[in-house]
């Protein structure tokens, strides 16, 4: 069974998940809480990640709809281009599957540029934010992170093109 929302999405949270591991959101796109993020029990994998189209996020202000079950999958408007982002956790895949259908609203062919970031977070769940640093490994259409014995493997159809740097997580108590 599938549910399309698309009022007071901020209050709202999706999980999906598979025997190996769930995600677990805001419908707004946000990761708003401790337990928000890629989850393999009892290891955490990533906080959050995001996606930015032609420099727009794929945000609260973006998204127009949600159609939720088995998989999310959030309907955008981006400066001229519909976004279809779909996350499903396949059966077979010990992760998530991210896919993006653009279409342009109007006759014109437009051209896209696709940025993720991903805020990667890979310990156990007892332990708090840890500052060591991840081995990193590239290959083609691939990035591996990789630490404590636990690895992070981010994949992409299209080639990947590595920009920025690593920066830490910063945590603020009032």
């Amino acid at each position: 069974m599938r549910y399309k929302v698309s009022e007071n999405l901020n209050n709202r949270n999706g999980v999906i998940s598979n025997l190996h591991c769930f995600l677990m959101r805001s419908l707004d796109t946000g990761f708003k809480t401790k337990w928000s993020g890629l989850w393999s029990p009892p290891y955490k994998y990533l906080d959050y990640y995001g996606i930015r189209i032609n420099g727009i996020w794929l945000d609260s202000d973006s998204v127009q709809a949600v159609e939720y079950g088995d998989q999310m999958t959030l309907y955008h408007d981006v400066g001229g281009i519909s976004v279809k982002e779909n996350v499903a956790a396949p059966p077979d895949t010990p992760g998530i599957e991210v896919t993006l259908e653009l279409e342009s609203k109007n006759k014109d062919k437009k051209a896209a540029h696709i940025m993720l970031e991903a805020g990667v977070d890979i310990r156990h769940k007892s332990q708090d934010i840890s500052h060591k640093n991840y081995s990193i490994e590239t290959g083609p259409n691939r990035v591996r992170l990789a630490r404590g014995g636990k690895n992070l493997i981010i994949t992409s159809e299209e080639e990947l093109d590595l920009k920025g740097e690593s920066l830490p997580k910063r945590t603020f108590s009032r």
